[in-house]
């Protein structure tokens, strides 16, 4: 499986390349669905991507540093929309594939 798509909707786990993985399932699409219901409300990505166009270490900084931001739940929810919204973003935009909220 090659990493087709826009990095920033990626789910983690296709991002890193788990090579423990031996596909992927919905849980990829409902992170996807996370990230534009965020773009939807707060009008920007919840991660910087890494800027398409560079080479090499500095490349590969940015992705890392996507990573990171990613693994550490690195997005701000604002005040502004109800504690549901927000919870609800917060159950999508989950690292761990089995905490992740389920499609179904």
């Amino acid at each position: 499986m090659d990493n087709s798509g826009t990095p920033a909707y990626m789910a983690p786990e296709v991002c890193v390349r788990d090579l423990r993985n031996k596909g992927y399932g919905t849980s990829v699409d409902v992170w996807a669905a996370g990230v534009v219901l965020y773009i939807m409300i707060y009008g920007h990505l919840p991660f910087k991507p890494p800027v398409e166009g560079k080479e090499g270490q500095k490349m590969q900084k940015e992705k890392d540093h996507f990573i990171k931001d990613i693994e550490k739940m690195n997005f701000i929810c604002k005040d502004g929309p109800s504690e549901q919204c927000i919870k609800l973003i917060k159950q999508i935009l989950v690292t761990d594939v089995d905490k992740r909220l389920r499609v179904g």
